[in-house]
């Protein structure tokens, strides 16, 4: 990390900002000069230091506030967390930061005002994958573990869709690491497990057994459920069975970073009341 005393977190009173906050307040000798804006008008600031903006979901309406705070505060460096939803593809397979954006996606639309904003101050945006593992984790992962919990969740033969995740407590490490330097990068522990995998390592932390169906089994609960008007078991179908993969060598090739492998975590981790 750039020699920075100073941080101020904007935005971190959600599910990735806890662990945002957990480790970046952690490298801050004197407790006054770390500070978390959740709200409007947290004033005054202290002027300089990293500025980060700790949503892995950015709307253009938060971003134009985020540029307001980046006038008051005149950070030395700043890290926008974003997410590869901006790229709003369904399917594919090592996807890079060469990938054309949808540059009307409300996602596309934050960076830009970020970006605008910051004009020659350092900046990192990190875009996230679409399923961030952790305590507390929400999403399509959220509904994954109530189904294993319920003993619900069913695995489907024959099928190895893969999909790119990371462990949240990599993400305060990783913005850490990047202060001070410029470019967009995306941020994944590089593992793509099989749905599958994951499942198991979900069902192993869970204590739960998981069983396997066929495919056509699958599809025919699927279109059942949504025929009654739930789209849930449809999502999850498509979740299981298709492929979303996104490269981060960009982001390791230029940073000194080890990732955690998040199926291994969750099998080997010894979890208690303090686990984030």
């Amino acid at each position: 990390m750039k020699d920075i005393n100073r941080i101020t977190v904007f935005d971190s009173d959600n599910y990735i900002g806890r662990f945002v906050t957990h480790h970046l307040r952690s490298l801050i000798a004197d407790p006054e000069n770390y500070h978390n804006l959740n709200g409007v008008g947290e004033g005054p600031f202290k002027i300089g230091g990293l500025l980060v903006w700790a949503s892995d979901n950015p709307k253009a309406g938060t971003a134009r506030r985020f540029s307001e705070i980046i006038q008051d505060v005149k950070p030395d460096a700043v890290v926008m967390l974003s997410t590869v939803a901006v790229y709003d593809v369904e399917s594919g397979e090592n996807l890079n930061e060469l990938t054309p954006v949808k540059e009307t996606h409300e996602v596309a639309e934050a960076e830009r005002i970020v970006k605008e904003a910051t004009g020659t101050i350092p900046l990192v945006i990190l875009r996230l994958p679409l399923l961030t593992v952790g305590t507390g984790m929400d999403g399509i992962l959220r509904d994954m573990v109530n189904a294993i919990s319920r003993s619900t969740y069913n695995t489907i033969k024959d099928k190895d869709a893969r999909v790119s995740v990371i462990h949240a407590t990599d993400i305060g490490t990783a913005i850490a690491t990047v202060a001070g330097a410029d470019g967009v990068f995306n941020l994944t522990d590089r593992a793509d497990p099989t749905v599958a995998d994951l499942a198991d390592a979900l069902s192993y932390r869970i204590g739960k057994r998981i069983f396997r169906t066929t495919d056509k089994a699958a599809r025919r609960i699927a279109k059942l459920a949504s025929a009654f008007g739930f789209t849930r078991p449809e999502k999850m179908y498509r979740f299981k069975t298709t492929t979303l993969t996104f490269s981060s060598e960009m982001f390791y090739s230029k940073f000194d970073v080890r990732p955690t492998d998040t199926v291994n975590y969750l099998k080997t981790h010894n979890y208690d009341e303090n686990s984030l």
